[in-house]
């Protein structure tokens, strides 16, 4: 063979506590402690629609069950922005000056 893939690495980054773990890919058939600590991993997805993009998903990883939670504080929606009144229904008495003041 005149060619080998020599490294190959996959990188994952835990959305909960921050670890950060790095795995080579390299002949992992050979490395069954390595594959039981890649399946220990969670990835919880979450499908929302955005106007004018349609449906996208939004994803996190957790290195362990303990992390979900945290990890999916990263998933919630920003609270919608308040939608202004109409000037039909501003209260004209909230504006007007108090009667000791007009004298």
């Amino acid at each position: 063979m005149s060619q080998e893939m020599v490294s190959q690495k996959l990188q994952r980054t835990c959305d909960g506590c921050g670890l950060v773990k790095v795995w080579e890919m390299v002949n992992i058939q050979e490395r069954p402690e390595q594959i039981e600590e890649m399946q220990a991993w969670y990835t919880v997805v979450r499908e929302v629609f955005m106007p004018g993009e349609g449906f996208i998903k939004m994803m996190v990883q957790t290195c362990s069950a303990d992390c979900l939670n945290k990890a999916a504080e990263k998933l919630k929606l920003p609270e919608p922005e308040p939608v202004p009144e109409e000037s039909d229904s501003i209260d004209l008495a909230a504006l007007q000056a108090p009667k000791q003041y007009l004298q």
